[in-house]
């Protein structure tokens, strides 16, 4: 079962090719769908979502079709992808503009409210939680434009880029706003401020255009495959080893320098400003951590790989933390350049995140091999196991209710 929008139909009739393909493939059951009562959900967007579900419903002739109209001219998977590349990128847009709102929200109240004869803004606590603020929102929108610009400059394979700010934003958004809420206290949970709404229709934004959970394992397995045809090629090169010896040669030169600590760590210096040399230091090494770490799981798993969620969701997390310290980088290089006002401020942000950024990848990736997190993962399935068996908790209530 999956849900299409009717809007979004209409959206792309100028597809003559996917008209044909859902007019010949499915018109009785699209129309019968069609006839459905719109679900009942909340009002995100003006449009009306219905169910449709499918099986086994395609005819020997209408997988002909199919097959002739999914080729390498007409990329009808490729479409398909790009229609949802496009709502996801818009999303970090979108979402940074609401977290600029409610942290604005939050600030006005911190810097008014007073609480044991001194305003709130001066305690640590708050304080913490407005500077994260304050940087999740600074890296989303870096993502947002940094994409945007990639697109228009006219690049087309973006799809990863995409996801990763989908899930990044929709993220950051949620726990932007729900610290704007514990700022505000009481008065943030009320319908006044208009806070409460807007964490309400945050909630979906994890889910739909792709849920961040099979984003995740996108972006996983998206950069697993290069490292796999990489070192499929190293395997045939091995059969063969005269008809490559260059090949051979540059890689166990590779490795050989990465072993002793003379290669493997990228040179991130030159393209950032002087002041953010350091910074750039954090984000090289987990570039030269990430490598290694991706090759190992595919030595050990191979295929398997494909079932080891656990191990795929923290190589995700890696991912996507290097993604942002490169992108954070990169636009307060242009501001310090610039010399824009608020080139230091954006400095100090890009400081802390890539600190921090960077303490998660070590920590993320050595969990892909450290015998005590694998345990942990492994005790976790099974406790799963268990609550789906029991139908629920498994313990009873200390009470006996």
């Amino acid at each position: 079962m999956f849900k299409l929008s009717l809007q979004a139909i209409g959206n792309i009739k100028n597809e003559a090719q996917i008209l044909q393909l859902v007019k010949r493939i499915n018109a009785r059951q699209l129309a019968t769908a069609a006839q459905r009562k719109p679900e009942k959900a909340k009002d995100t967007a003006p449009k009306e979502s219905r169910s449709f579900m499918y099986s086994d419903v395609l005819t020997a002739e209408q997988k002909d079709t199919l097959n002739m109209l999914i080729d390498p001219v007409t990329k009808f998977f490729g479409v398909a992808t790009n229609v949802l590349n496009n709502g996801r990128f818009g999303m970090s847009a979108a979402l940074s503009g609401t977290m600029r709102a409610v942290t604005k929200k939050a600030t006005e109240h911190a810097t008014t409210r007073v609480q044991f004869g001194r305003k709130i803004d001066t305690y640590g606590t708050i304080q913490e939680k407005l500077a994260r603020m304050a940087m999740l929102h600074y890296v989303t929108e870096s993502i947002a434009y940094c994409l945007s610009g990639n697109m228009d400059s006219g690049s087309v394979d973006y799809h990863l880029e995409a996801a990763i700010s989908k899930v990044f934003a929709s993220e950051c958004a949620w726990y932007v706003t729900d610290e704007a809420i514990q700022i505000l206290g009481g008065m943030g949970f009320m319908r006044d401020t208009g806070l409460e709404r807007v964490l309400r229709d945050l909630r979906i934004f994890r889910i739909f255009e792709g849920t961040n959970d099979i984003l995740r394992l996108f972006v996983a397995l998206t950069g697993i495959q290069f490292a796999g045809s990489h070192l499929r090629e190293l395997q045939k090169a091995f059969k063969q080893p005269t008809a490559h010896l260059s090949l051979i040669l540059e890689e166990v030169t590779k490795r050989g320098l990465r072993t002793v600590g003379l290669g493997g760590t990228p040179n991130l210096s030159n393209h950032v400003h002087p002041s953010l040399t350091p910074s750039a230091a954090l984000a090289a090494k987990s570039v030269a951590q990430f490598g290694p770490a991706v090759e190992a799981l595919l030595v050990k798993y191979g295929r398997g790989i494909i079932e080891q969620q656990f191990l795929l969701n923290r190589v995700a997390s890696s991912a996507i933390d290097i993604y942002t310290m490169v992108v954070a980088l990169s636009r307060a290089t242009r501001s310090l350049q610039a010399g824009t006002p608020s080139a230091q401020h954006e400095a100090l942000m890009v400081k802390v995140w890539c600190s921090e950024a960077s303490a998660r990848v070590s920590m993320n990736l050595g969990a892909l091999s450290n015998s005590e997190s694998l345990d942990n993962f492994s005790t976790l399935s099974q406790i799963a196991k268990n609550v789906c068996e029991a139908g629920g908790f498994v313990q009873p209530n200390p009470l006996g209710i």
